[in-house]
């Protein structure tokens, strides 16, 4: 027989081997019990947090012959709907069958009493890939069903479902299942599987299941696979995924309080050698180097979870507190840096030098994206000299420095530029925002919504590689025919966005991209939340500065805009569901 995956061989068989989720379990359970089981339910969040395995759980229980507070297990209808044979639990896959006829299909089939359960169950799981006619036609069925029916519909995407199907369910949101939950079923399913496996390595896929279950249990097998007969442990599930393990990194971190240069460049660069990521790695510093701060200041364990209580001690030991909190602050700033190069190991062995060598002022030293110094020439040169005395090749030195020097350069060009920003930390030029949005059509915005989707096909370039991964999952909010408005998910990425806006390279790739000249705004989700608010409240006083408009367009836009409700104005602009708006501020 072929080898069945421990995801499909460990699947919880009661609502007790549940793994997280505790209050829809709880819920679900009860619900039976007190015979107060509704006609749909919809079931929503991450891939591989349980959905579709409470979903069957849920179709035996309602049908078990014995159910008390846990499935039997050994009724026929149990058994039958275990091995996906029960003629009343109906699977759809509405990814594959997503279509009026299907759904028309399932509609006829509905009405017919059970065969041998006591309801019919259909579970329709990527429910939100229906098309707008099937739901349409699901929609009177879901509403009105026969008594002996119970939908359940699950989703990872539920703002795509109609809001008259989400009205008629009880909706469930699944959470992404802790670290901590992820390492005890994993444990459990290694003893009952007899897999030996460290607890390093258990942690290290509980980390990168990222709160998914069913991913966790795919990265063990393939753990186990890779060890063949040896003990699983954190170096093989690091060499498949490309990681350092934890043990490594707080060697790294306690070279880095030592100020062993040579140590710190070396195990680098053969991690680069090896493939690994090093943005990766590089979160993984700061985020071993936190918990190592945290328990260095405060001397609790129970704020531990990546490190251990010894590692933690043997680290409070060999690296002080100010050096802790170097590392983090240098290896953030790195990781902002990462966005915009090429050569991503540049500036990691750049904060290594620092560190090692006591340049690591984060007081002193000013942001690379504000840095006109003319010393910093001087500094990058002092860096090349001590790479070359450590032994890195010149070849690399140059390319390196050239990248460096290239990169201040182009900040400098417009560093003397930076006062006129709308969106600086301190002037937040609300006013020419405002005019930006009351020129701003929906159309327009719609159009450059889809021109922007292109921003993927130019995160490679080596001419406008770095403007487009900058602007990368940023959203329009609004847009005209001479700006755009654009949300971001920082301030530090905002004004980085707004201080290239002004170069001739960031507006020959808006050009590129929408296919017209633009001005560019970045602001985050708190000020687009203060900008809406504005909008709204100048718009029912009457107060909304006069549009700058292109003369030949100005009086039929303009005269266009006026005749708008406050309401349907802020629909058009920022998308109904997008938004939140009180009903009294936008009451006419």
């Amino acid at each position: 027989m072929a080898y069945k995956a421990l995801y499909r061989t460990h699947r919880p068989t009661t609502f007790s081997d549940v793994v997280g989720q505790r209050y829809i379990v709880e819920t679900l359970r009860n619900s039976i019990v007190k015979q107060k089981v509704v006609h749909a339910y919809l079931f929503c969040g991450p891939r591989g947090t349980g959905k579709t395995t409470i979903a069957k759980l849920f179709a035996k229980a309602v049908n078990c012959d014995s159910f008390e507070n846990e499935p039997c297990n050994k009724c026929d209808n149990c058994i039958d709907i275990d091995g996906g044979m029960h003629p009343d639990v109906v699977e759809i896959d509405a990814a594959s069958n997503n279509g009026v006829d299907e759904i028309r299909n399932l509609i006829d089939k509905v009405k017919y009493a059970p065969l041998k359960a006591k309801h019919k169950v259909y579970i329709i799981d990527e429910v939100h890939m229906l098309t707008a006619g099937a739901f349409n036609a699901f929609l009177k069925t879901l509403e009105e069903p026969p008594e002996h029916v119970i939908f359940i519909m699950c989703t990872t995407e539920p703002h795509k479902v109609i809001s008259t199907i989400l009205s008629r369910c009880q909706r469930y949101d699944f959470e992404k299942v802790s670290e901590s939950d992820i390492f005890d079923r994993l444990r459990v399913v290694s003893q009952r599987s007899e897999i030996k496996i460290s607890d390093e390595a258990l942690r290290m896929i509980a980390r990168l299941a990222d709160g998914g279950m069913r991913d966790a249990l795919s990265i063990l097998d393939q753990g186990v696979a890779y060890a063949g007969s040896e003990e699983v442990n954190e170096t093989h599930i690091a060499e498949i995924y490309g990681l350092v393990s934890t043990r490594e990194i707080l060697q790294l971190i306690k070279a880095i309080g030592d100020k062993d240069t040579n140590k710190v460049l070396a195990c680098t660069r053969e991690y680069w050698k090896k493939g690994v990521d090093l943005k990766r790695f590089t979160a993984d510093i700061v985020e071993i180097a936190k918990e190592a701060g945290i328990y260095a200041f405060t001397g609790n364990k129970d704020l531990l979870e990546r490190v251990s209580l010894d590692e933690a001690d043997e680290l409070k030991v060999g690296t002080d507190k100010e050096t802790l909190i170097s590392i983090m602050e240098e290896f953030l700033d790195v990781l902002e840096k990462y966005k915009v190069s090429i050569n991503p190991i540049a500036y990691f062995e750049m904060a290594v030098l620092k560190l090692t060598n006591g340049e690591s002022n984060r007081e002193t030293i000013p942001d690379s994206r504000m840095s006109n110094n003319p010393t910093s020439i001087n500094t990058v040169a002092e860096m090349a000299k001590k790479l070359t005395e450590l032994g890195v090749e010149e070849e690399t030195i140059v390319s390196r420095e050239t990248e460096t020097l290239v990169f201040e350069e182009q900040q400098a060009e417009f560093v003397f530029e930076t006062e006129k920003l709308p969106l600086s930390e301190d002037t937040f030029d609300i006013e020419q925002l405002l005019e930006v949005l009351v020129e701003s059509t929906k159309e327009i915005k719609e159009e450059d919504i889809i021109k922007w989707k292109n921003n993927n096909n130019f995160l490679a370039s080596i001419e406008f590689g770095k403007y487009a991964n900058l602007v990368s999952g940023a959203e329009i909010i609004a847009a005209s025919e001479d700006n755009l408005i654009i949300s971001v998910s920082s301030k530090a990425l905002s004004d980085e966005i707004n201080i290239l806006a002004e170069t001739d390279a960031m507006q020959e790739f808006i050009t590129t991209l929408v296919g017209s000249e633009k001005n560019l705004f970045a602001i985050t989700e708190e000020e687009k939340k203060t900008l809406i608010d504005e909008f709204i409240k100048r718009r029912d006083e009457k107060t909304l500065p006069a549009p700058v408009f292109k003369e030949k367009k100005s009086s039929k836009i303009e005269e266009k805009n006026v005749e708008k409700t406050v309401l349907s104005r802020v629909e058009e602009l920022f998308g109904v569901g997008n938004v939140d708006v009180e009903e009294e501020k936008v009451d006419d």
